[in-house]
Protein backbone atom coordinates (compact mmCIF):
# COMPACT_ATOMS: atom_id res chain seq x y z
CA UNK A 1 0.00 0.00 0.00
CA UNK A 2 1.46 3.55 -1.02
CA UNK A 3 2.57 5.54 1.88
CA UNK A 4 3.19 9.22 2.08
CA UNK A 5 4.10 12.02 4.51
CA UNK A 6 1.38 14.15 5.50
CA UNK A 7 2.40 17.56 7.55
CA UNK A 8 -0.26 18.39 10.75
CA UNK A 9 -0.86 14.30 10.95
CA UNK A 10 -2.17 13.61 14.97
CA UNK A 11 0.67 11.00 14.80
CA UNK A 12 3.00 13.93 13.71
CA UNK A 13 6.54 11.52 12.09
CA UNK A 14 4.15 8.57 11.44
CA UNK A 15 3.26 7.68 7.77
CA UNK A 16 -0.27 7.73 6.78
CA UNK A 17 -1.77 4.97 5.10
CA UNK A 18 -3.63 6.50 1.74
CA UNK A 19 -6.07 4.05 0.57
CA UNK A 20 -6.33 3.61 -3.55
CA UNK A 21 -9.48 5.06 -4.81
CA UNK A 22 -11.59 2.84 -6.55
CA UNK A 23 -12.87 3.96 -9.50
CA UNK A 24 -16.28 3.19 -10.85
CA UNK A 25 -16.32 0.59 -13.16
CA UNK A 26 -18.33 -2.54 -11.73
CA UNK A 27 -20.84 -4.49 -12.68
CA UNK A 28 -23.14 -2.05 -10.41
CA UNK A 29 -22.20 1.47 -12.06
CA UNK A 30 -22.59 -0.52 -15.54
CA UNK A 31 -25.97 -1.71 -14.36
CA UNK A 32 -26.95 1.56 -13.05
CA UNK A 33 -25.43 3.04 -16.30
CA UNK A 34 -27.70 1.06 -18.23
CA UNK A 35 -30.66 1.81 -16.53
CA UNK A 36 -31.04 5.44 -16.64
CA UNK A 37 -28.97 8.66 -16.31
CA UNK A 38 -28.86 9.86 -13.01
CA UNK A 39 -29.32 6.41 -10.95
CA UNK A 40 -28.05 5.88 -7.84
CA UNK A 41 -26.35 2.57 -6.28
CA UNK A 42 -26.60 1.82 -3.18
CA UNK A 43 -23.71 2.98 -0.08
CA UNK A 44 -21.35 0.91 -0.66
CA UNK A 45 -21.62 -1.02 -4.16
CA UNK A 46 -18.69 0.05 -5.84
CA UNK A 47 -15.94 -0.51 -3.40
CA UNK A 48 -14.42 -4.13 -2.18
CA UNK A 49 -14.46 -3.30 1.50
CA UNK A 50 -18.43 -1.96 1.35
CA UNK A 51 -17.81 1.47 2.16
CA UNK A 52 -17.74 4.94 0.15
CA UNK A 53 -20.45 7.05 -0.58
CA UNK A 54 -23.38 6.44 -2.91
CA UNK A 55 -22.31 6.71 -7.06
CA UNK A 56 -24.17 8.81 -9.43
CA UNK A 57 -24.08 8.87 -13.00
CA UNK A 58 -25.31 12.36 -13.82
CA UNK A 59 -26.54 13.34 -17.54
CA UNK A 60 -23.97 13.12 -20.04
CA UNK A 61 -20.99 12.79 -17.44
CA UNK A 62 -19.24 9.62 -16.09
CA UNK A 63 -20.06 7.78 -13.15
CA UNK A 64 -18.11 8.96 -10.12
CA UNK A 65 -17.89 8.12 -6.53
CA UNK A 66 -17.92 10.41 -3.74
CA UNK A 67 -14.89 10.92 -1.67
CA UNK A 68 -14.04 8.46 0.97
CA UNK A 69 -14.55 9.50 4.76
CA UNK A 70 -12.52 7.26 7.40
CA UNK A 71 -15.26 5.41 9.53
CA UNK A 72 -15.98 7.28 12.81
CA UNK A 73 -14.47 5.72 16.13
CA UNK A 74 -15.73 5.75 19.55
CA UNK A 75 -14.79 8.73 21.81
CA UNK A 76 -14.25 11.22 18.25
CA UNK A 77 -16.05 14.48 18.62
CA UNK A 78 -18.31 16.29 15.84
CA UNK A 79 -19.10 20.40 15.35
CA UNK A 80 -22.49 21.65 14.30
CA UNK A 81 -22.40 24.95 12.28
CA UNK A 82 -21.96 27.04 15.42
CA UNK A 83 -19.18 25.12 16.45
CA UNK A 84 -20.60 23.56 19.92
CA UNK A 85 -19.43 19.82 20.21
CA UNK A 86 -21.56 16.84 20.01
CA UNK A 87 -20.97 13.09 20.71
CA UNK A 88 -19.90 11.13 17.83
CA UNK A 89 -22.45 9.16 15.69
CA UNK A 90 -20.93 6.30 16.48
CA UNK A 91 -23.19 3.32 14.80
CA UNK A 92 -25.75 4.91 14.22
CA UNK A 93 -24.96 4.08 10.49
CA UNK A 94 -24.03 0.17 11.26
CA UNK A 95 -20.63 -1.56 12.14
CA UNK A 96 -17.81 0.12 12.16
CA UNK A 97 -16.81 -0.31 9.00
CA UNK A 98 -19.63 2.19 7.69
CA UNK A 99 -18.84 5.75 6.93
CA UNK A 100 -20.27 9.64 7.60
CA UNK A 101 -22.51 10.28 5.07
CA UNK A 102 -21.32 13.21 2.68
CA UNK A 103 -24.31 15.28 3.72
CA UNK A 104 -27.10 15.10 6.79
CA UNK A 105 -29.90 12.72 6.32
CA UNK A 106 -32.77 14.38 4.78
CA UNK A 107 -36.61 13.46 5.76
CA UNK A 108 -37.16 10.23 3.65
CA UNK A 109 -40.70 10.76 2.03
CA UNK A 110 -40.00 8.30 -0.66
CA UNK A 111 -38.20 6.16 -2.19
CA UNK A 112 -35.93 5.95 -5.88
CA UNK A 113 -35.04 2.63 -7.28
CA UNK A 114 -31.70 1.38 -7.50
CA UNK A 115 -31.17 -1.45 -10.42
CA UNK A 116 -29.20 -4.70 -9.32
CA UNK A 117 -27.40 -2.91 -6.40
CA UNK A 118 -26.45 -4.74 -3.05
CA UNK A 119 -27.30 -3.75 0.40
CA UNK A 120 -25.52 -1.61 2.63
CA UNK A 121 -24.32 -3.71 5.89
CA UNK A 122 -26.00 -2.95 8.89
CA UNK A 123 -28.43 -0.86 7.31
CA UNK A 124 -32.21 -1.56 7.63
CA UNK A 125 -33.91 -1.75 4.28
CA UNK A 126 -37.10 -0.63 2.84
CA UNK A 127 -40.32 -2.79 3.36
CA UNK A 128 -41.38 -4.58 0.10
CA UNK A 129 -42.49 -2.95 -2.76
CA UNK A 130 -45.47 -3.14 -4.14
CA UNK A 131 -46.41 -4.49 -7.67
CA UNK A 132 -47.33 -2.77 -10.48
CA UNK A 133 -50.31 -1.09 -11.96
CA UNK A 134 -49.98 -0.31 -15.11
CA UNK A 135 -47.49 -1.31 -18.29
CA UNK A 136 -44.01 -0.50 -17.27
CA UNK A 137 -40.51 -1.80 -17.85
CA UNK A 138 -40.00 -5.65 -17.08
CA UNK A 139 -37.68 -6.53 -14.73
CA UNK A 140 -34.78 -9.58 -15.09
CA UNK A 141 -34.37 -12.14 -12.46
CA UNK A 142 -32.95 -9.82 -9.72
CA UNK A 143 -35.05 -8.21 -7.04
CA UNK A 144 -34.53 -3.99 -7.67
CA UNK A 145 -33.48 -2.13 -4.07
CA UNK A 146 -35.00 1.16 -3.32
CA UNK A 147 -32.60 4.18 -1.52
CA UNK A 148 -34.49 6.76 0.67
CA UNK A 149 -33.80 10.32 -0.76
CA UNK A 150 -34.86 13.58 -0.09
CA UNK A 151 -38.07 15.40 -1.11
CA UNK A 152 -36.71 16.72 -4.01
CA UNK A 153 -36.03 13.54 -5.49
CA UNK A 154 -38.72 11.88 -7.05
CA UNK A 155 -41.29 8.66 -6.09
CA UNK A 156 -41.50 5.63 -7.88
CA UNK A 157 -42.58 2.44 -7.25
CA UNK A 158 -40.99 -0.61 -7.95
CA UNK A 159 -41.92 -4.00 -7.99
CA UNK A 160 -39.76 -7.40 -6.92
CA UNK A 161 -38.73 -8.51 -10.59
CA UNK A 162 -38.92 -12.74 -9.68
CA UNK A 163 -39.67 -14.93 -12.56
CA UNK A 164 -43.25 -14.61 -13.49
CA UNK A 165 -43.59 -11.34 -11.36
CA UNK A 166 -45.02 -9.62 -14.61
CA UNK A 167 -44.37 -5.62 -15.29
CA UNK A 168 -42.97 -3.11 -12.93
CA UNK A 169 -43.78 0.79 -13.46
CA UNK A 170 -40.76 2.13 -15.19
CA UNK A 171 -38.77 3.77 -12.65
CA UNK A 172 -37.55 7.49 -13.21
CA UNK A 173 -34.10 9.19 -13.41
CA UNK A 174 -33.61 11.18 -10.27
CA UNK A 175 -33.03 14.49 -11.90
CA UNK A 176 -36.83 15.47 -10.97
CA UNK A 177 -38.45 13.93 -14.02
CA UNK A 178 -42.14 12.44 -13.82
CA UNK A 179 -42.36 9.10 -14.81
CA UNK A 180 -44.42 8.40 -18.24
CA UNK A 181 -48.31 8.03 -17.08
CA UNK A 182 -50.00 4.47 -17.37
CA UNK A 183 -52.70 4.54 -19.85
CA UNK A 184 -55.90 3.74 -18.51
CA UNK A 185 -55.54 5.36 -15.27
CA UNK A 186 -57.93 8.38 -14.12
CA UNK A 187 -54.91 10.99 -13.18
CA UNK A 188 -54.73 12.72 -9.58
CA UNK A 189 -56.12 16.49 -10.20
CA UNK A 190 -55.64 18.94 -8.05
CA UNK A 191 -58.41 21.59 -9.02
CA UNK A 192 -56.69 25.37 -8.00
CA UNK A 193 -59.06 28.60 -7.25
CA UNK A 194 -58.40 31.86 -5.98
CA UNK A 195 -60.81 30.98 -3.48
CA UNK A 196 -64.45 29.83 -2.64
CA UNK A 197 -66.11 32.83 -2.41
CA UNK A 198 -69.48 33.60 -3.81
CA UNK A 199 -69.48 33.83 -8.09
CA UNK A 200 -69.88 31.58 -11.32
CA UNK A 201 -66.25 30.21 -11.02
CA UNK A 202 -66.60 28.81 -7.73
CA UNK A 203 -69.71 27.34 -8.38
CA UNK A 204 -68.36 25.42 -11.86
CA UNK A 205 -65.59 23.91 -9.92
CA UNK A 206 -67.56 22.87 -7.36
CA UNK A 207 -69.78 20.99 -9.98
CA UNK A 208 -66.78 19.73 -11.85
CA UNK A 209 -65.14 18.36 -8.46
CA UNK A 210 -68.24 16.53 -8.17
CA UNK A 211 -68.51 15.48 -11.64
CA UNK A 212 -65.10 14.16 -11.47
CA UNK A 213 -65.48 12.00 -7.96
CA UNK A 214 -68.38 10.58 -9.17
CA UNK A 215 -66.16 9.07 -12.19
CA UNK A 216 -63.54 7.46 -9.85
CA UNK A 217 -61.08 10.49 -10.23
CA UNK A 218 -58.74 11.48 -7.26
CA UNK A 219 -58.84 15.14 -6.57
CA UNK A 220 -58.53 17.87 -4.49
CA UNK A 221 -59.61 21.40 -4.33
CA UNK A 222 -56.91 23.66 -3.33
CA UNK A 223 -57.90 27.21 -2.56
CA UNK A 224 -55.29 29.80 -2.35
CA UNK A 225 -57.45 32.40 0.00
CA UNK A 226 -58.12 30.55 3.05
CA UNK A 227 -61.99 29.98 3.22
CA UNK A 228 -63.82 32.49 5.11
CA UNK A 229 -65.80 31.05 7.72
CA UNK A 230 -67.92 33.72 7.50
CA UNK A 231 -69.04 33.01 4.62
CA UNK A 232 -72.04 31.20 4.37
CA UNK A 233 -71.47 29.88 0.38
CA UNK A 234 -67.61 29.02 1.64
CA UNK A 235 -69.14 27.02 4.42
CA UNK A 236 -71.45 25.55 1.69
CA UNK A 237 -69.09 24.88 -1.06
CA UNK A 238 -66.46 22.75 1.80
CA UNK A 239 -69.10 21.15 3.53
CA UNK A 240 -70.42 19.78 0.16
CA UNK A 241 -66.55 18.98 -0.77
CA UNK A 242 -65.71 17.03 2.36
CA UNK A 243 -68.91 15.15 2.39
CA UNK A 244 -67.97 13.53 -1.26
CA UNK A 245 -64.41 13.12 0.52
CA UNK A 246 -62.77 15.59 -1.49
CA UNK A 247 -59.98 17.58 0.22
CA UNK A 248 -59.95 20.99 0.46
CA UNK A 249 -56.60 22.59 1.48
CA UNK A 250 -55.25 26.12 1.64
CA UNK A 251 -52.05 27.86 1.59
CA UNK A 252 -53.04 30.35 3.55
CA UNK A 253 -51.89 33.40 0.63
CA UNK A 254 -53.45 36.57 2.00
CA UNK A 255 -52.73 39.94 2.12
CA UNK A 256 -51.68 39.81 5.72
CA UNK A 257 -48.68 37.61 5.79
CA UNK A 258 -45.74 37.24 2.61
CA UNK A 259 -46.95 35.42 -0.36
CA UNK A 260 -43.40 33.60 -0.75
CA UNK A 261 -44.58 31.95 2.39
CA UNK A 262 -48.05 30.57 0.81
CA UNK A 263 -46.01 29.85 -2.50
CA UNK A 264 -43.60 27.60 -1.15
CA UNK A 265 -46.32 25.68 1.07
CA UNK A 266 -47.76 25.09 -2.01
CA UNK A 267 -44.73 24.00 -3.61
CA UNK A 268 -44.19 21.44 -1.00
CA UNK A 269 -47.69 20.46 -0.97
CA UNK A 270 -47.79 19.63 -4.57
CA UNK A 271 -44.22 17.82 -4.88
CA UNK A 272 -45.44 15.82 -1.38
CA UNK A 273 -49.09 14.67 -3.13
CA UNK A 274 -47.04 15.07 -6.38
CA UNK A 275 -50.51 15.50 -8.87
CA UNK A 276 -50.55 14.05 -12.43
CA UNK A 277 -52.53 17.07 -13.39
CA UNK A 278 -53.66 21.27 -12.25
CA UNK A 279 -56.64 22.60 -13.50
CA UNK A 280 -56.44 25.95 -12.36
CA UNK A 281 -59.71 29.09 -12.50
CA UNK A 282 -59.09 32.55 -12.06
CA UNK A 283 -56.76 34.92 -12.54
CA UNK A 284 -54.18 34.83 -9.53
CA UNK A 285 -54.84 30.25 -9.89
CA UNK A 286 -54.22 30.80 -13.07
CA UNK A 287 -50.74 32.58 -13.30
CA UNK A 288 -49.58 31.04 -9.89
CA UNK A 289 -50.33 27.58 -10.51
CA UNK A 290 -48.62 27.69 -13.84
CA UNK A 291 -45.78 28.78 -12.32
CA UNK A 292 -45.33 26.79 -9.21
CA UNK A 293 -47.35 23.21 -11.27
CA UNK A 294 -43.89 23.77 -13.75
CA UNK A 295 -41.82 24.27 -10.56
CA UNK A 296 -43.39 20.68 -8.99
CA UNK A 297 -42.94 19.02 -12.42
CA UNK A 298 -46.68 18.62 -12.93
CA UNK A 299 -47.16 16.90 -15.92
CA UNK A 300 -50.18 18.24 -17.34
CA UNK A 301 -51.80 22.42 -16.42
CA UNK A 302 -55.20 23.43 -17.80
CA UNK A 303 -56.33 26.80 -17.19
CA UNK A 304 -59.71 28.23 -17.09
CA UNK A 305 -60.29 31.58 -18.50
CA UNK A 306 -63.80 33.14 -17.24
CA UNK A 307 -64.06 37.00 -18.54
CA UNK A 308 -62.64 38.89 -21.35
CA UNK A 309 -61.05 41.30 -19.29
CA UNK A 310 -58.57 41.02 -16.14
CA UNK A 311 -59.00 44.48 -15.12
CA UNK A 312 -55.61 46.27 -14.88
CA UNK A 313 -53.35 46.20 -17.67
CA UNK A 314 -50.70 44.77 -15.87
CA UNK A 315 -52.88 41.79 -15.15
CA UNK A 316 -53.55 40.87 -18.81
CA UNK A 317 -49.53 41.15 -19.48
CA UNK A 318 -48.80 38.71 -16.82
CA UNK A 319 -51.67 36.28 -18.08
CA UNK A 320 -50.25 35.97 -21.57
CA UNK A 321 -46.86 35.66 -20.34
CA UNK A 322 -47.75 32.71 -18.55
CA UNK A 323 -50.55 31.32 -20.66
CA UNK A 324 -47.74 29.33 -22.50
CA UNK A 325 -46.92 26.88 -19.31
CA UNK A 326 -50.13 25.91 -19.65
CA UNK A 327 -51.12 22.97 -22.20
CA UNK A 328 -54.89 23.70 -22.68
CA UNK A 329 -57.33 27.09 -22.19
CA UNK A 330 -60.66 26.53 -21.30
CA UNK A 331 -62.86 29.43 -22.25
CA UNK A 332 -66.63 29.57 -21.60
CA UNK A 333 -68.08 31.46 -24.69
CA UNK A 334 -66.89 32.00 -28.18
CA UNK A 335 -66.92 35.59 -27.88
CA UNK A 336 -64.44 35.26 -24.89
CA UNK A 337 -61.67 33.25 -27.24
CA UNK A 338 -61.88 35.79 -29.86
CA UNK A 339 -61.57 38.74 -27.09
CA UNK A 340 -58.44 36.93 -25.87
CA UNK A 341 -57.11 36.19 -29.40
CA UNK A 342 -57.51 39.63 -30.56
CA UNK A 343 -55.41 41.32 -27.78
CA UNK A 344 -52.76 38.31 -28.45
CA UNK A 345 -53.13 36.66 -24.52
CA UNK A 346 -53.89 33.18 -25.74
CA UNK A 347 -53.68 31.82 -28.99
CA UNK A 348 -56.78 31.18 -30.70
CA UNK A 349 -55.90 27.36 -31.51
CA UNK A 350 -54.68 26.85 -27.76
CA UNK A 351 -58.22 27.63 -26.73
CA UNK A 352 -61.31 25.05 -26.31
CA UNK A 353 -64.83 26.54 -25.19
CA UNK A 354 -66.74 24.70 -23.16
CA UNK A 355 -69.57 26.32 -21.88
CA UNK A 356 -71.26 27.27 -18.26
CA UNK A 357 -73.00 24.02 -16.70
CA UNK A 358 -76.04 24.83 -15.18
CA UNK A 359 -77.80 21.87 -12.83
CA UNK A 360 -81.51 22.31 -13.33
CA UNK A 361 -82.33 20.21 -10.63
CA UNK A 362 -82.01 23.07 -8.44
CA UNK A 363 -84.41 25.27 -10.65
CA UNK A 364 -87.61 23.61 -10.98
CA UNK A 365 -91.03 24.91 -12.57
CA UNK A 366 -92.07 28.14 -9.85
CA UNK A 367 -94.52 27.57 -7.66
CA UNK A 368 -97.06 30.31 -6.18
CA UNK A 369 -96.36 29.21 -3.02
CA UNK A 370 -93.19 29.35 -3.01
CA UNK A 371 -93.19 33.05 -4.75
CA UNK A 372 -95.76 34.22 -1.84
CA UNK A 373 -93.59 32.87 1.19
CA UNK A 374 -90.32 34.29 0.16
CA UNK A 375 -91.67 37.48 -1.16
CA UNK A 376 -93.24 37.77 2.50
CA UNK A 377 -89.40 36.78 3.98
CA UNK A 378 -87.91 39.70 2.06
CA UNK A 379 -90.53 42.49 2.57
CA UNK A 380 -91.79 43.03 -0.68
CA UNK A 381 -95.00 43.13 -1.51
CA UNK A 382 -97.29 40.55 -3.42
CA UNK A 383 -98.01 43.20 -6.10
CA UNK A 384 -95.07 44.23 -7.14
CA UNK A 385 -93.14 44.01 -10.29
CA UNK A 386 -89.52 42.62 -8.83
CA UNK A 387 -86.39 43.05 -10.65
CA UNK A 388 -83.57 40.76 -9.48
CA UNK A 389 -79.66 41.41 -9.90
CA UNK A 390 -77.42 38.65 -8.54
CA UNK A 391 -73.58 39.31 -8.55
CA UNK A 392 -70.55 40.61 -6.58
CA UNK A 393 -70.65 44.30 -5.38
CA UNK A 394 -67.51 45.35 -7.95
CA UNK A 395 -66.93 48.29 -10.24
CA UNK A 396 -67.20 46.08 -13.43
CA UNK A 397 -70.85 44.63 -12.14
CA UNK A 398 -71.86 48.76 -12.78
CA UNK A 399 -74.66 48.53 -10.16
CA UNK A 400 -74.16 52.29 -10.07
CA UNK A 401 -75.92 52.43 -13.72
CA UNK A 402 -78.29 50.24 -12.65
CA UNK A 403 -79.48 52.26 -9.80
CA UNK A 404 -79.62 55.38 -12.06
CA UNK A 405 -82.27 53.41 -14.58
CA UNK A 406 -84.52 52.64 -11.57
CA UNK A 407 -84.17 56.27 -11.15
CA UNK A 408 -85.90 56.86 -14.50
CA UNK A 409 -88.18 54.19 -13.82
CA UNK A 410 -89.57 54.68 -10.39
CA UNK A 411 -92.33 57.71 -11.15
CA UNK A 412 -93.98 55.60 -13.90
CA UNK A 413 -93.63 52.86 -12.17
CA UNK A 414 -94.43 52.94 -8.18
CA UNK A 415 -94.72 49.27 -7.61
CA UNK A 416 -91.31 48.09 -8.64
CA UNK A 417 -88.57 47.13 -6.68
CA UNK A 418 -85.13 45.96 -7.08
CA UNK A 419 -83.37 43.41 -4.99
CA UNK A 420 -79.67 42.81 -5.12
CA UNK A 421 -78.09 39.66 -3.53
CA UNK A 422 -74.34 39.85 -2.98
CA UNK A 423 -71.45 41.35 -1.39
CA UNK A 424 -68.33 43.05 -2.40
CA UNK A 425 -66.20 46.26 -1.34
CA UNK A 426 -68.60 48.60 -3.19
CA UNK A 427 -71.47 47.82 -0.82
CA UNK A 428 -70.93 51.29 1.49
CA UNK A 429 -70.66 52.95 -1.81
CA UNK A 430 -73.94 52.01 -3.36
CA UNK A 431 -76.02 52.17 0.09
CA UNK A 432 -74.63 55.52 0.08
CA UNK A 433 -75.59 56.23 -3.99
CA UNK A 434 -79.30 55.02 -2.84
CA UNK A 435 -79.99 57.21 -0.53
CA UNK A 436 -78.73 60.18 -2.90
CA UNK A 437 -81.35 58.97 -5.03
CA UNK A 438 -84.13 58.60 -2.77
CA UNK A 439 -84.00 54.88 -3.44
CA UNK A 440 -84.46 53.95 -0.13
CA UNK A 441 -88.13 51.76 0.06
CA UNK A 442 -87.61 50.55 -3.67
CA UNK A 443 -84.32 48.49 -3.46
CA UNK A 444 -83.40 45.83 -0.92
CA UNK A 445 -80.07 44.69 0.02
CA UNK A 446 -79.73 41.17 0.53
CA UNK A 447 -76.49 40.41 0.65
CA UNK A 448 -74.75 36.93 0.32
CA UNK A 449 -77.60 34.23 -0.47
CA UNK A 450 -77.48 30.64 -1.13
CA UNK A 451 -81.06 30.48 -1.80
CA UNK A 452 -80.96 31.95 -5.52
CA UNK A 453 -83.42 29.48 -6.66
CA UNK A 454 -86.17 30.61 -4.12
CA UNK A 455 -84.82 34.30 -5.10
CA UNK A 456 -85.71 34.09 -8.89
CA UNK A 457 -88.92 32.24 -8.12
CA UNK A 458 -90.28 35.49 -6.61
CA UNK A 459 -88.86 37.35 -8.98
CA UNK A 460 -90.82 39.07 -11.71
CA UNK A 461 -87.47 39.65 -14.09
CA UNK A 462 -83.45 39.26 -13.81
CA UNK A 463 -81.37 42.22 -14.91
CA UNK A 464 -77.62 42.82 -15.64
CA UNK A 465 -75.83 45.30 -15.85
CA UNK A 466 -72.15 44.58 -16.20
CA UNK A 467 -69.56 46.27 -18.36
CA UNK A 468 -67.80 43.39 -19.19
CA UNK A 469 -68.13 39.59 -18.42
CA UNK A 470 -67.20 36.11 -19.59
CA UNK A 471 -70.30 34.09 -19.71
CA UNK A 472 -72.12 34.98 -16.57
CA UNK A 473 -73.85 32.50 -14.29
CA UNK A 474 -76.48 34.88 -12.94
CA UNK A 475 -77.82 35.12 -16.42
CA UNK A 476 -77.66 31.46 -17.38
CA UNK A 477 -79.38 30.28 -13.81
CA UNK A 478 -82.40 33.29 -14.51
CA UNK A 479 -82.88 31.39 -17.81
CA UNK A 480 -83.17 28.03 -16.39
CA UNK A 481 -85.46 29.01 -13.90
CA UNK A 482 -87.45 30.58 -16.85
CA UNK A 483 -87.31 34.43 -16.01
CA UNK A 484 -87.04 37.21 -18.84
CA UNK A 485 -83.32 38.61 -18.81
CA UNK A 486 -82.49 42.32 -19.26
CA UNK A 487 -78.58 42.34 -19.99
CA UNK A 488 -75.79 44.19 -21.79
CA UNK A 489 -74.19 43.28 -24.31
CA UNK A 490 -70.72 41.88 -23.18
CA UNK A 491 -68.61 38.96 -23.29
CA UNK A 492 -70.67 35.58 -24.02
CA UNK A 493 -74.36 37.35 -23.32
CA UNK A 494 -75.43 37.68 -26.73
CA UNK A 495 -74.56 33.78 -27.07
CA UNK A 496 -77.33 33.11 -23.92
CA UNK A 497 -79.84 35.57 -24.44
CA UNK A 498 -82.10 35.85 -27.60
CA UNK A 499 -83.06 39.73 -28.17
CA UNK A 500 -86.48 39.71 -28.09
CA UNK A 501 -87.63 36.04 -27.46
CA UNK A 502 -85.77 35.41 -23.99
CA UNK A 503 -84.97 38.90 -22.76
CA UNK A 504 -83.44 42.40 -23.99
CA UNK A 505 -79.91 43.38 -25.05
CA UNK A 506 -79.02 47.37 -23.83
CA UNK A 507 -75.23 48.42 -24.87
CA UNK A 508 -72.87 48.59 -21.63
CA UNK A 509 -72.90 51.79 -19.61
CA UNK A 510 -76.09 53.06 -21.46
CA UNK A 511 -78.13 54.22 -18.47
CA UNK A 512 -80.81 55.52 -21.05
CA UNK A 513 -81.00 51.99 -22.82
CA UNK A 514 -80.62 49.70 -19.77
CA UNK A 515 -83.97 51.98 -18.28
CA UNK A 516 -85.88 51.54 -21.39
CA UNK A 517 -85.12 47.79 -22.15
CA UNK A 518 -86.53 47.42 -18.40
CA UNK A 519 -89.62 49.39 -19.30
CA UNK A 520 -90.28 47.53 -22.15
CA UNK A 521 -90.58 44.80 -20.66
CA UNK A 522 -92.65 45.70 -17.60
CA UNK A 523 -94.98 46.54 -19.93
CA UNK A 524 -95.44 43.30 -21.67
CA UNK A 525 -98.45 40.88 -20.07
CA UNK A 526 -97.38 38.76 -17.92
CA UNK A 527 -98.22 35.36 -20.81
CA UNK A 528 -96.10 37.81 -23.16
CA UNK A 529 -93.39 37.27 -20.13
CA UNK A 530 -93.86 33.60 -19.12
CA UNK A 531 -93.25 32.90 -22.77
CA UNK A 532 -90.21 34.45 -23.21
CA UNK A 533 -89.15 32.56 -19.79
CA UNK A 534 -90.11 29.49 -21.37
CA UNK A 535 -88.05 30.19 -24.72
CA UNK A 536 -85.02 30.66 -22.46
CA UNK A 537 -85.09 27.74 -20.46
CA UNK A 538 -85.31 25.40 -23.42
CA UNK A 539 -82.76 27.62 -24.96
CA UNK A 540 -80.34 26.57 -21.37
CA UNK A 541 -81.08 23.13 -21.67
CA UNK A 542 -80.26 22.37 -24.90
CA UNK A 543 -76.89 23.36 -24.61
CA UNK A 544 -75.52 24.25 -20.83
CA UNK A 545 -77.44 21.30 -19.02
CA UNK A 546 -74.96 19.64 -16.33
CA UNK A 547 -74.33 16.11 -17.75
CA UNK A 548 -73.42 17.06 -20.63
CA UNK A 549 -71.18 20.07 -19.92
CA UNK A 550 -69.23 18.47 -17.30
CA UNK A 551 -68.74 15.40 -19.57
CA UNK A 552 -67.16 17.90 -22.05
CA UNK A 553 -64.53 18.51 -19.03
CA UNK A 554 -63.90 15.02 -18.08
CA UNK A 555 -63.52 14.15 -22.10
CA UNK A 556 -61.15 16.95 -22.54
CA UNK A 557 -58.74 15.94 -18.97
CA UNK A 558 -58.89 12.64 -20.01
CA UNK A 559 -57.79 13.48 -23.63
CA UNK A 560 -55.00 15.51 -22.11
CA UNK A 561 -54.29 13.12 -20.24
CA UNK A 562 -53.68 10.23 -22.34
CA UNK A 563 -51.74 12.31 -24.68
CA UNK A 564 -49.45 12.62 -21.70
CA UNK A 565 -48.99 8.71 -21.50
CA UNK A 566 -48.75 8.56 -25.53
CA UNK A 567 -45.62 10.73 -24.97
CA UNK A 568 -46.82 12.59 -28.05
CA UNK A 569 -44.25 15.56 -26.93
CA UNK A 570 -44.67 16.90 -31.62
CA UNK A 571 -48.64 17.27 -30.71
CA UNK A 572 -48.49 20.05 -28.44
CA UNK A 573 -46.44 22.03 -25.73
CA UNK A 574 -45.32 19.74 -22.79
CA UNK A 575 -46.94 16.66 -24.63
CA UNK A 576 -50.39 17.61 -24.57
CA UNK A 577 -52.88 17.04 -27.13
CA UNK A 578 -53.49 20.71 -29.14
CA UNK A 579 -56.87 21.77 -28.89
CA UNK A 580 -58.31 20.19 -32.51
CA UNK A 581 -57.09 16.65 -31.19
CA UNK A 582 -59.36 17.49 -28.20
CA UNK A 583 -62.74 15.88 -28.27
CA UNK A 584 -64.89 18.33 -27.02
Amino acid sequence: MAVRQRAGCRARGRPRPVRPRVRPGGSPVRAARADAPGALAPRGAGRPDGRGGAQRRLPDRRARARPLRRPLRSGDQQRDRRGRRRPARHGALGDAGDVLPRRPEHRTLRAVPVAHGRPVAGRAQPAAVRGAEGPGVKTGPSTAVTATTSIDRPAVRVASAGPGAGEAVRPAPVDGRRPSPVPGRPPRTSLVITGLGQGGAETQLVALSRHLASRGWRTEVVSLLPPARHAAETRRFVAELQSLGIPVWSPGITSRTAPVRGLWALLTHWRARRPDMLCTFMFHANVVGRLVGRLARVPVVVSSVRNERFGPRWRERLEAATAGLCDVTVVNSEAVAASLAARGVVRRDRCRVIPNAVDFARFPPRAPATRAAMREQLGLPHDAFVWLAVGRLYPHKDHAALLRAVTRLRERHPSMRLAIAGDGPLRRVLRRQTCELSLGERVHWLGLRDDVPELLAASDAFVLPSRWEGSPNAVLEALAAAVPVTGTDVGGVRELIEDGRSGFIVPPGDVAALATAMERLMRLPAEARARMGRRGRHWVRQRHDASDVLEQWRRLLSDAWAARAAGSGSSGRHGAPPPEAVTA
